[in-house]
């Protein structure tokens, strides 16, 4: 497995044919630009591609998307967890949250597994009114 920089062709190849919470462009183009990010590939299939967008100092909110390739790569979720653990070391960051579709449940078991610890529900966060539920990694503050 090579992992690489980010870049939004990765985002637009590893979402072929999936349902976008946002112009696809837009979206890849905000990931590319806003924090740290990388993709993980086999040969010529992308995996998933993961990063943190900063906020500011101390605080992002961490991404991914697993293509449907991932299936096939238990490995990947070593390839995130480290990569995650080396974007927060290297921002110096005390707070990374994310959000996962409340009823996803391997996003919810994806994300806990990855260090995140569930901080509430969101009611009506989604483009179409659903609920997601946030979660963090929050570290004591220097």
């Amino acid at each position: 497995m090579k992992v690489t920089p980010f870049v939004p062709s990765d985002y637009q190849e590893a979402t072929a044919g999936a349902v976008s919470m946002g112009n696809p462009q837009v979206v890849a183009e905000m990931f590319a630009t806003k924090g740290p990010a990388f993709t993980a590939r086999q040969g010529a299939c992308v995996i998933a591609c993961a990063g943190v967008m900063l906020f500011w100092p101390g605080v992002g909110e961490a991404w991914s998307v697993l293509s449907p390739c991932a299936a096939e790569h238990p490995m990947i979720h070593r390839h995130v967890k480290r990569g995650l653990a080396g974007i927060i070391e290297s921002h110096g960051l005390w707070r990374v949250q994310a959000t996962v579709l409340d009823g996803f449940a391997k996003g919810e078991r994806w994300i806990t597994r990855l260090g995140f610890q569930f901080e509430s529900a969101m009611p009506a966060f989604g483009p179409k009114g659903e609920t997601y539920n946030r979660y963090a990694i929050v570290r004591k503050h220097r």
